[in-house]
């Protein structure tokens, strides 16, 4: 078993006066290590004030998921040869009462952190539905794609959910497709293939995002349900500045392809981007 330490430290008498405050001073030193990467803190004043700043945005938190007013917006995904919107990826945002708004990032770390996934990705689901639902009154037919992470994939129940929210709202499971980071499968192959194999057999779509920036392997790629491959955007806008990306691009490409799944671009925004990936082979693009 491979295991990480992580040890804050404080000095007596510039860090506390006592016992108890040198031991929350060395708590919020080791605290602060979750995010850096590295075994060892002393603490320091604006630990303290990054505490209370980062507690009061999870109080925060905790009332926007309860009062429902986190928000979805859409990332239209294009057909570049029929020039057509086919679907759009749900991107989470949350604006603060004071008008700052909260990276995404930030968002679901502190989720993770504070035991709310189960809670954050039953509204994730149930408003993904909500919103189908509202476009296709507004004549727009488009599948969703939204994200999931890491205890999602692990959480057995997770089929479960999505097929009673989509037998509530009356919607075809082929409508949806279900994102996952090449890291998410490295935490239990097994289990987690598991639930993908029974989201897929329900009708769900599968797509391995932002790939070629993690773990990619061939030999766990062939293995997995998947309908779709995502290319990071950091492989797309460096297509022009660098040979090494174009040739990443277009191996992810036909490698796509021979696998007999559907290639989708991320981060496009340029007329010449569009067109360098159309005649590599890949017709769908986000951006």
């Amino acid at each position: 078993i491979s295991l990480d330490v992580a040890i804050g430290a404080a000095m007596f008498p510039e860090h506390g006066s006592n016992a108890e405050e040198l031991i929350q001073a060395a708590r919020l030193a080791r605290a602060s290590l979750q995010s850096a990467n590295e075994p060892f803190a002393m603490y320091d004043q604006r630990m303290q004030e990054d505490w209370q700043s980062r507690h009061q945005l999870s109080e925060e938190l905790r009332e926007a998921l309860r009062k429902d007013v986190l928000t979805l917006h859409l990332q239209p995904q294009v057909d570049v040869e029929s020039d057509r919107c086919f679907g759009a990826e749900l991107l989470l945002r949350w604006q603060r009462a004071n008008g700052d708004w909260v990276a995404p990032p930030v968002i679901v770390e502190m989720i993770e952190e504070y035991g709310w996934r189960a809670q954050f990705t039953e509204w994730l689901i149930r408003s993904a539905l909500r919103l189908s639902t509202e476009l296709d009154a507004a004549g727009v037919d488009i599948r969703l794609s939204l994200n999931l992470t890491a205890g999602d994939l692990l959480d057995t129940d997770l089929p479960e959910l999505v097929a009673q929210c989509l037998e509530t709202w009356r919607l075809p499971a082929e409508r949806f497709t279900f994102e996952l980071t090449e890291s998410v499968m490295m935490v239990d192959r097994e289990r987690g293939l598991s639930v993908m194999s029974r989201l897929r057999a329900m009708g769900v779509k599968l797509a391995l995002d932002d790939f070629g920036t993690g773990y990619s392997s061939l030999s766990y790629l062939v293995t997995l349900p998947l309908n779709e491959i995502k290319i990071d955007r950091s492989f797309v806008v460096g297509m022009f500045s660098s040979p090494e990306n174009l040739r990443i691009v277009r191996t992810i490409i036909d490698l796509t392809h021979d696998l007999g799944m559907v290639s989708l671009a991320e981060g496009v925004e340029e007329v010449v981007q569009r067109d360098q990936l159309l005649a590599l082979g890949c017709t769908r693009v986000q951006g």
